[in-house]
């Protein structure tokens, strides 16, 4: 059993965790905290998540014990991943991951999550501590802002609401089960099953490269060339392995790469 705590209103789940953790609170291994109204979450990139009030889930859970070497990170990804996706999948055909987390239907992104590691080190190993796993789900919302790229809700393609609480629960179900793969190091499955619910996995579409460069304050990027490519899969450590159309697999970071839609 989970201990689950529901707040109606917070900044950030994830941030309330770390709170939490640095007052001295224990919390068990998968706890989980949820809102359906967060103000301040969020995603990957620095990006924000806002969820309207009473129409989104914001969730956060806690990871404890995957003993898992820092260098196989990505396996959290893969597992949440896959986690969001069979919750969704109850409610409508065609939802895909977009690597590396995003949840998409078509073209378009239904649910962030967001992996916050702490590392630690054991037996001269450095280990994945413990993991504040960061989920946002557009359930109910009707419409959003003209400035987001491409949202969509479970409502806008389903066509009527849906309970957040049974999706909130359902999707901690569902992260129980793929632990065990995770635990048992069943880790080969569990790559395998996330490849075959990529989004354009096998397909060819383009893609843009990225320029990285460091400024004081932060990380900006800046698009350069577009060229074609299929997606054929993602290496140990959770690199996108594109074909070029000369044949060539190359390796991305998650910085050095976008998907154009």
């Amino acid at each position: 059993m989970h201990e689950i705590r529901y707040i109606e209103q917070i900044d950030s789940t994830n941030s309330e965790i770390e709170r939490l953790i640095s007052a001295g609170e224990s919390l068990p291994d998968g706890f989980v905290l949820y809102t359906d109204n967060q103000t301040n979450g969020r995603g990957q990139r620095g990006n924000s998540w806002t969820t309207g009030k009473g129409e989104n889930l914001a969730m956060s859970v806690l990871v404890k014990n995957t003993m898992l070497p820092a260098s196989r990170q990505f396996v959290l990804n893969e597992w949440v991943a896959l986690s969001v996706v069979a919750a969704l999948q109850k409610y409508a055909e065609g939802i895909k991951i977009k690597w590396p987390n995003d949840i998409y239907y078509d073209n378009k992104k239904i649910c962030g999550i967001l992996i916050e590691n702490t590392l630690s080190i054991k037996n001269n190993q450095t280990e994945i501590g413990y993991s504040i796993v960061g989920i946002g789900v557009n359930v109910n919302q009707k419409v959003f802002a003209s400035n987001l790229p491409n949202p969509v809700s479970l409502f806008q393609i389903i066509g009527k609401e849906a309970n957040i609480r049974d999706l909130m629960f359902d999707i901690v179900e569902r992260m129980d089960f793929y632990k065990k793969l995770v635990t048992k190091q069943a880790l080969e499955q569990l790559e395998m099953l996330y490849y075959e619910n990529l989004y354009r996995k096998d397909e060819w579409h383009l893609y843009q490269t990225r320029e990285v460069s460091l400024v004081p304050t932060q990380i900006r990027t800046t698009p350069t060339n577009a060229f074609e490519g299929c997606l054929r899969g993602v290496d140990l450590t959770g690199q996108l392995l594109l074909e070029h159309r000369n044949g060539q697999i190359k390796h991305y970071h998650f910085k050095e790469i976008e998907f154009v839609i």
